[in-house]
């Protein structure tokens, strides 16, 4: 064989090869190597130690400082020191990596990644719960537990003197907070209503959470005793040319009678809005403005304003309780519910 032929057969195997292995490396490229059952198993293992590694009662504090948004209160609801949930709070912060509750304006908050776990934090929670057969036990002769209620100046006055009477009764070392809701913070119920055992709200402001019935008012309209020069009868034509004060922003909202005057264009039906009922009595003695209020408050009231009857029967002022669905199976909160809907029974059979 010449040189120039072996140097044309030496180039071909060159090319050869180097197709081959060009063609290997792009088939090993697409696929995809089946882990063998040792890899598996190993990386069992692993998931189970570092699983191990964790300190299962760290589980149980996450879920009550997610929930109460409070080292105090988180203590209380586990039975625990401060000191002891500090230091727990200090064990998760390294464990993730995360602050996990931070103070912003009025308390405590949950950082973005606490709130994204929060969910899974207490679904873990019950399901160890039911794995273990745990029953968390609670008696209210000997709880410390505070709860706290969000709820209108005008529900602090008719049920809050029956619930701090019963709650003395039953549980007389637990604590009870009666805090004024607004309109504001329902807008956000969904993270809001998590940080309190509950609102006390009507209809039409929160929906798709538990809550049950708690009492049921009756709405009267209000005047000046004198002044207005109204009848003894209100029309619909004087409440069409009436100046009213209304009861919180969205209260067309809950009394049909008030969203129809708008519908005859009364756009200014409100001239004044104030959120609370208990000071609207007082406001209208000192205008000509009329307002319609529970009935409740109207009787209770001692300024010189008169009631009137309303053109045509409105429907009754429901007053729920909701609270959030992790609560639902917690037996203190499950007395909470069972005691306030108790109160307002005995109103409504007053």
């Amino acid at each position: 064989m010449t040189d120039a032929s072996s140097a044309a057969s030496a180039a071909l195997c060159t090319r050869r090869a180097t197709t081959m292995m060009n063609v290997l490396r792009h088939r090993r490229q697409r696929e995809i190597p089946l882990p063998t059952i040792g890899a598996i198993y190993a990386a069992a293992v692993t998931d189970r130690r570092r699983i191990a590694d964790v300190d299962l009662n760290l589980l149980l504090a996450l879920e009550a400082l997610i929930v109460e948004r409070n080292v105090t209160r988180a203590a209380r609801r586990l039975g625990r020191s401060q000191p002891t949930l500090s230091s727990a709070l200090a064990r998760l912060r390294r464990h993730f990596g995360d602050e996990l509750l931070i103070r912003g304006p009025g308390g405590y908050r949950l950082t973005p990644f606490a709130a994204a776990i929060a969910d899974d934090v207490i679904t873990a929670t019950e399901s160890v719960d039911r794995a273990l057969g745990i029953t968390p036990a609670f008696d209210p002769r000997t709880s410390q537990r505070e709860f706290t209620l969000m709820m209108s100046d005008y529900v602090m006055h008719t049920l809050g003197p029956l619930l701090a009477r019963d709650m003395l009764l039953q549980a007389p070392r637990t604590r009870l907070r009666l805090l004024q809701i607004s309109e504001s913070i329902t807008v956000d119920h969904g993270s809001r209503l998590r940080e309190v055992d509950g609102w006390v709200l009507p209809p039409g402001f929160v929906r798709s959470t538990p809550h049950t019935s708690v009492y049921t008012d009756s709405w009267v309209c209000i005047a000046p005793a004198d002044g207005t020069g109204l009848g003894e009868q209100l029309s619909l034509d004087e409440m069409r040319q009436a100046s009213w004060l209304q009861c919180f922003r969205h209260q067309p909202e809950v009394v049909p009678i008030l969203h129809d005057l708008q519908l005859y264009g009364r756009n200014d039906v409100a001239t004044v809005v104030v959120e609370s009922f208990m000071v609207a009595p007082a406001l209208v003695a000192a205008t000509t403005r009329l307002a319609i209020v529970p009935a409740r408050i109207a009787a209770a009231s001692t300024a010189p304003i008169r009631i009137l009857p309303l053109p045509r029967p409105l429907p009754p002022l429901v007053q729920n309780l909701w609270w959030d669905a992790t609560y639902e199976r917690d037996p203190a909160h499950r007395w909470l519910r069972e005691t306030v809907t108790a109160c307002g029974r005995k109103l409504d059979d007053a």
